[in-house]
């Protein structure tokens, strides 16, 4: 089964979540506030963003459009809370 570049450029949002767990895991031994290490979760959420409305945009069919706008939102759902977590292992601030 070969991967072609458009599969890759769809699922790639999907794979933000689980390199954000595996970062923030990695970072939390040296976790402190005001951290480097929050950069990567708080720049990742924009840039899903950007991702989504690309392959939104990028969907020649309508009919299919309401599927990609139906994955960004659970994708930026499930980000937007796992990222919060990841945020609180990082820099041990809890709410």
């Amino acid at each position: 089964m070969q991967l072609s570049a458009q599969k890759i450029f769809a699922w790639g949002p999907a794979w933000f979540v689980p390199v954000m767990i595996v970062v923030s895991t990695a970072y939390s031994p040296w976790r402190h506030y005001d951290s480097w290490m929050v950069w990567p979760i708080e720049l990742g959420f924009p840039t899903l963003v950007l991702w989504h409305i690309a392959l939104i945009v990028a969907k020649p069919d309508p009919w299919t459009r309401g599927d990609t706008i139906a994955y960004a939102i659970l994708n930026l759902v499930c980000y937007a809370f796992i990222a919060g977590l990841c945020l609180g292992t990082v820099t041990g601030d809890w709410l």
